[in-house]
């Protein structure tokens, strides 16, 4: 039998780190935010990547509308 290894089982560094874990086991875009929405972490991402997400990075807080 296959043991399934859980890619969440282990430290992260960072949240930039977690992030991308995530991203991994997903394969979408992540964004990791605080209680005021002000962005502290993002992953990787496609291409084809929102337009709501792209603002949240770039401004890094969520986008008011």
């Amino acid at each position: 039998m296959d043991q399934v290894i859980n890619p969440f089982d282990r430290g992260f560094d960072s949240l930039d780190t977690l992030a991308e874990a995530i991203y991994g086991a997903l394969r979408c875009p992540v964004t990791i935010e605080d209680a005021n929405h002000r962005l502290l972490a993002y992953s990787s991402h496609e291409d084809m990547t929102d337009p709501a997400r792209i603002s949240t990075i770039m401004g890094r807080k969520v986008p008011q509308k």
